[in-house]
């Protein structure tokens, strides 16, 4: 039987076939004796008699249950594809073989200080400061005639530029895909000005630390909370001026006491080595 909601628009269509000559051409569902419910397409042209008189319809009735549900699903793909681009925080900006470009974000927006109307069409260097400009139309060209990924799939920084002629650092990664067979590059950009300020305090902070510790008369060494070494003084090297070599970053504290330990047992055969690390 035909689904209660498409019965009214079932009828409408057969009313204006009868009424208008048009041909019949309908997509509804109906309740299967199985009490499931499929999709049909209904479609059939009208034949009259020699009075005139509506005669029969000629047509079919094809199930199209598969097809309708692989378009809803595509469409809640997209949806759902487009509630992310749409919501990320990364600017996501798509161009073509060319470099021109196609979609752009409203992080993107937010990033660059242009509208999507704004730089649809345009070479996607506009967004770029030297020498990344200038630089990748030859990265495409090249990457479509030999497969060279010299930018693509590699995630690299590079210095953006905003509508207002401002520029700022950048996180970009750009991926390649195809689509209906057609080549689609996606470039994935993040503003990472904060994260520079941060690095900078932090590079300051450390030189300050730095400068102190050399400011003390004593040999002093940093660890961090899992017992790496992050810093030491000269003091520190000049007591042990043959171990020079193992005061770098990373070292483990362990690894550096067993080395003193070595040392002061070198320097002097009964130096308890174990009452020492312990």
């Amino acid at each position: 039987s035909i689904h209660p909601q498409d019965l009214g628009r079932v009828n409408e269509g057969v009313r204006r076939t009868l009424e208008d000559d048009a041909d019949y051409d309908i997509e509804y569902r109906i309740i299967h004796p199985d009490k499931t419910i499929r999709h049909v397409h209904a479609f059939a042209t009208l034949i009259r008699d020699g009075q005139g008189q509506p005669l029969r319809l000629n047509g079919a009735c094809l199930d199209i249950t598969k097809r309708r549900r692989a378009e809803e699903a595509l469409k809640e793909s997209e949806a759902r594809a487009r509630a992310i681009v749409t919501t990320v925080q990364d600017g996501i900006i798509t161009i073509d073989e060319a470099g021109i470009i196609e979609t752009f974000n409203p992080a993107a927006e937010r990033i660059f200080g242009y509208a999507a109307d704004e730089v649809a069409g345009r070479n996607v260097s506009l967004l770029m400061n030297e020498p990344e400009r200038g630089e990748l139309d030859t990265y495409l060209s090249n990457y479509m005639e030999t497969g060279d990924a010299k930018i693509i799939g590699k995630g690299r920084e590079v210095t953006g530029r905003c509508k207002d002629g401002s520029e700022f650092p950048m996180a970009l990664g750009v991926n390649h895909t195809e689509v209906a067979g057609r080549p689609i590059f996606t470039g994935i950009v993040r503003d990472i000005t904060d994260l520079k300020r941060v690095e900078q305090a932090l590079r300051e902070s450390e030189e300050r630390l730095e400068n102190a510790l050399e400011s003390i008369s004593d040999a002093f060494i940093f660890y961090d909370a899992d017992g790496k070494l992050v810093l030491c003084n000269q003091k520190q090297r000049d007591f042990f001026p043959h171990l020079t070599d193992i005061y770098r970053p990373g070292i483990s504290k362990e690894v550096v006491m067993r080395h003193h330990a070595a040392a002061l047992h070198e320097k002097d055969p009964a130096f308890d080595i174990e009452g020492y690390l312990d």
